[in-house]
């Protein structure tokens, strides 16, 4: 199917040499590229469910005051005291 569409004059260059080097055509790098940016994220079903930290471990401030840093370290040593 044919269609016009405008493309910023430096990426379109870009894309020019990207093609030639890799002797493939612009509609290939296109539909490459736009293959790329609709594909559905994986999700890997696997894995477990990812639970926060301070789920059920009784912290001591609510989440919202916490710095990441604070949080990272007050996990770190729950973690250590665990062990």
């Amino acid at each position: 199917m044919k269609t016009s569409i405008d493309i910023d004059q430096a990426l379109l260059e870009r894309a020019r040499k990207r093609a030639q080097r890799d002797r493939v055509t612009i509609k290939h790098l296109v539909e490459t590229g736009l293959r790329l940016a609709l594909r559905e994220p994986v999700v890997d079903r696997s894995a477990p469910p990812f639970v926060w930290p301070s789920a059920g471990t009784g912290l001591s401030q609510p989440l919202g005051t916490w710095t990441v840093n604070e949080m990272i370290d007050a996990t770190r040593e729950q973690e250590a005291s665990r062990r």
